[in-house]
């Protein structure tokens, strides 16, 4: 008989910084919580106790919030000059896939329940500013 082992499922990581690829990113023309535009991101863990864990955030694409979005894909590897005029989002964001950030991730909450909220996204290599 086959065993599974649930020791961790549903928990969240511990706040930390966090080394991790980028496995999707993804233009939304309509979030569903805000109705506004947005940039979803799918991180993967790739070392330590918590490799092959997920995690996610969006960013708004709402002209006074670019700046946070064209931090995290600077970070992912998006040359700063890519990123100086109109950009295909799409190209953007499948230039980025594989790459490696560093996440900082602290815990939150989301109805009632703890939650890990990505918090800063940095190249990697960079633990600190």
């Amino acid at each position: 008989m086959a065993k599974i082992n649930f020791k961790g499922v549903g928990d969240p990581l511990p706040a930390d910084t966090y080394s991790a690829v980028v496995e999707k990113a993804e233009y939304i023309a309509e979030s569903k919580s805000s109705g506004n535009p947005t940039v979803a991101f799918t991180w993967i863990v790739n070392e330590g106790p918590y490799e092959g864990r997920k995690l996610f955030r969006s960013y708004s694409a709402q002209p006074n919030s670019l700046l946070f979005l064209k931090r995290v894909w600077i970070a992912s590897g998006v040359d700063p000059d890519d990123l100086a005029a109109d950009i295909e989002t799409d190209d953007i964001n499948a230039s980025i896939i594989g790459n490696e950030v560093n996440l900082v991730v602290t815990i939150g909450e989301y109805n009632g329940e703890p939650n890990n909220q990505v918090t800063n996204v940095r190249p990697a290599g960079v633990t600190a500013f």
